[in-house]
Protein backbone atom coordinates (compact mmCIF):
# COMPACT_ATOMS: atom_id res chain seq x y z
CA UNK A 1 0.00 0.00 0.00
CA UNK A 2 2.98 2.59 0.93
CA UNK A 3 4.50 2.09 -2.52
CA UNK A 4 0.76 2.86 -4.63
CA UNK A 5 -0.19 5.79 -2.05
CA UNK A 6 3.54 7.28 -2.54
CA UNK A 7 2.63 7.36 -6.67
CA UNK A 8 -0.99 8.33 -6.29
CA UNK A 9 -3.35 10.28 -4.72
CA UNK A 10 -4.13 7.30 -2.15
CA UNK A 11 -5.73 8.20 0.97
CA UNK A 12 -6.15 6.31 3.85
CA UNK A 13 -7.16 5.63 7.38
CA UNK A 14 -5.97 3.39 10.52
CA UNK A 15 -7.88 3.08 12.94
CA UNK A 16 -6.11 1.36 15.67
CA UNK A 17 -6.57 0.48 19.16
CA UNK A 18 -4.51 2.62 22.40
CA UNK A 19 -3.90 -0.31 24.25
CA UNK A 20 -3.31 1.83 27.40
CA UNK A 21 -0.36 3.93 25.20
CA UNK A 22 -1.24 8.12 25.18
CA UNK A 23 -2.99 8.71 22.23
CA UNK A 24 0.02 10.81 20.64
CA UNK A 25 2.32 7.91 21.21
CA UNK A 26 -0.17 5.30 19.23
CA UNK A 27 -0.44 8.12 16.31
CA UNK A 28 3.73 8.37 16.21
CA UNK A 29 4.10 4.38 16.39
CA UNK A 30 1.86 4.75 13.10
CA UNK A 31 2.99 7.97 11.87
CA UNK A 32 6.76 6.76 11.54
CA UNK A 33 6.08 4.17 8.64
CA UNK A 34 3.91 6.34 6.41
CA UNK A 35 6.22 10.01 6.65
CA UNK A 36 6.71 10.17 2.80
CA UNK A 37 2.43 9.96 2.42
CA UNK A 38 2.47 13.17 4.61
CA UNK A 39 -0.92 14.99 4.88
CA UNK A 40 -2.60 11.48 2.58
CA UNK A 41 -3.59 9.66 5.76
CA UNK A 42 -5.11 9.95 9.07
CA UNK A 43 -4.56 7.75 11.96
CA UNK A 44 -7.49 7.36 14.86
CA UNK A 45 -7.03 5.59 18.30
CA UNK A 46 -9.88 3.91 19.86
CA UNK A 47 -9.53 4.18 24.09
CA UNK A 48 -8.58 1.42 24.86
CA UNK A 49 -9.87 -0.66 22.41
CA UNK A 50 -12.58 -1.49 19.47
CA UNK A 51 -14.33 -3.47 21.87
CA UNK A 52 -15.47 0.25 23.98
CA UNK A 53 -17.16 0.89 20.52
CA UNK A 54 -19.00 -2.49 20.34
CA UNK A 55 -19.92 -1.98 24.31
CA UNK A 56 -21.49 1.88 24.07
CA UNK A 57 -23.05 1.30 21.00
CA UNK A 58 -24.90 -1.57 22.71
CA UNK A 59 -26.41 0.74 25.26
CA UNK A 60 -23.51 0.33 28.40
CA UNK A 61 -22.73 2.70 30.29
CA UNK A 62 -19.55 4.31 28.20
CA UNK A 63 -16.97 4.58 31.56
CA UNK A 64 -17.51 1.60 32.62
CA UNK A 65 -16.81 0.28 28.92
CA UNK A 66 -13.72 2.74 28.41
CA UNK A 67 -12.39 1.22 31.52
CA UNK A 68 -13.12 -2.68 30.62
CA UNK A 69 -14.81 -3.18 27.87
CA UNK A 70 -14.83 -6.88 27.63
CA UNK A 71 -15.70 -7.54 31.16
CA UNK A 72 -18.68 -5.21 30.59
CA UNK A 73 -19.89 -7.43 27.41
CA UNK A 74 -18.90 -10.40 29.37
CA UNK A 75 -21.19 -9.52 32.32
CA UNK A 76 -23.94 -8.42 29.84
CA UNK A 77 -24.11 -10.74 27.17
CA UNK A 78 -22.19 -13.73 28.27
CA UNK A 79 -18.44 -14.40 27.93
CA UNK A 80 -17.06 -12.20 25.52
CA UNK A 81 -14.76 -13.75 22.49
CA UNK A 82 -12.76 -11.30 19.73
CA UNK A 83 -15.12 -13.07 17.24
CA UNK A 84 -18.31 -11.32 18.75
CA UNK A 85 -16.97 -7.52 17.77
CA UNK A 86 -18.30 -8.93 14.19
CA UNK A 87 -21.49 -10.26 15.09
CA UNK A 88 -22.52 -7.88 18.08
CA UNK A 89 -21.34 -4.99 15.58
CA UNK A 90 -24.80 -5.60 13.66
CA UNK A 91 -26.50 -4.38 16.76
CA UNK A 92 -25.23 -1.19 17.90
CA UNK A 93 -26.91 1.99 18.05
CA UNK A 94 -24.56 4.56 16.23
CA UNK A 95 -25.91 7.50 17.78
CA UNK A 96 -25.08 6.71 20.71
CA UNK A 97 -21.35 6.62 19.72
CA UNK A 98 -21.62 10.35 18.39
CA UNK A 99 -20.56 11.76 21.94
CA UNK A 100 -17.59 9.89 22.18
CA UNK A 101 -14.47 11.76 21.04
CA UNK A 102 -12.44 9.08 19.60
CA UNK A 103 -15.67 8.11 17.48
CA UNK A 104 -15.99 11.52 16.18
CA UNK A 105 -12.40 11.54 15.07
CA UNK A 106 -13.16 8.54 13.23
CA UNK A 107 -16.27 10.34 11.86
CA UNK A 108 -14.13 13.30 10.56
CA UNK A 109 -11.70 11.12 9.12
CA UNK A 110 -13.92 9.27 6.99
CA UNK A 111 -15.14 12.51 5.95
CA UNK A 112 -11.46 13.59 5.00
CA UNK A 113 -11.25 10.15 3.08
CA UNK A 114 -14.48 10.94 1.09
CA UNK A 115 -12.82 14.61 0.07
CA UNK A 116 -11.54 15.17 -3.30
Amino acid sequence: MKAAAVGGGIKAVFVIDSEGREVGTAVSEISRHFKELKDRFRVVVVVPRHEAWLCIGLGFDAARCRNSPEHVLSMERGRYEKRHLAEWVREIDVERLMWEGDFIDYVAALRWLSDP
